[in-house]
């Protein structure tokens, strides 16, 4: 996995490595208004308690904007989830996506510490289906 440092929006410093031993969801939104990145974390959200406190999944949203927003916005849709800043891509592009925030993304990585799968698309149902398939193995 990469060891890039994610700020997140209580200004919390996270470094992936140090989450070796858990299932870690990254997904990677273009805008937080994106209408992809909403159905996301709302299903995510919503999927929350199955998926972190049953299974111990982590669940990290990434998008360009800043931690006070990020916050807001979690707040607002009462969301239980992480958001990372990444402004200028570069947690993007250490996960080799070369086009950051173009189109939602969802990377796993495994209790090993290895990238599991990269999902694309506009599947939110099928992307938590996955990751509880994930999760049991």
């Amino acid at each position: 996995m990469p060891d890039v440092p994610f700020t997140l929006q209580d200004k919390f410093q996270l470094q992936l490595p140090a989450m070796k031993g858990k299932i870690i969801a990254v997904f990677f939104c273009a805008a937080l208004d994106d209408p992809q990145c909403l159905r996301e974390a709302d299903v995510l959200g919503e999927h929350h308690a199955q998926l972190h406190d049953d299974h111990h999944v982590v669940i990290i949203g990434v998008s360009p904007a800043t931690p006070q927003a990020h916050k807001a916005f979690l707040a607002a849709r009462h969301l239980p989830l992480d958001f990372a800043s990444d402004p200028d891509g570069r947690i993007a592009r250490a996960f080799a996506i070369t086009e950051p925030h173009a189109e939602l993304r969802m990377v796993v990585i495994d209790k090993q510490g290895l990238v599991r799968a990269v999902w694309h698309g506009r599947d939110p149902d099928r992307h938590v289906r996955d990751l509880l398939g994930v999760a049991r193995e």
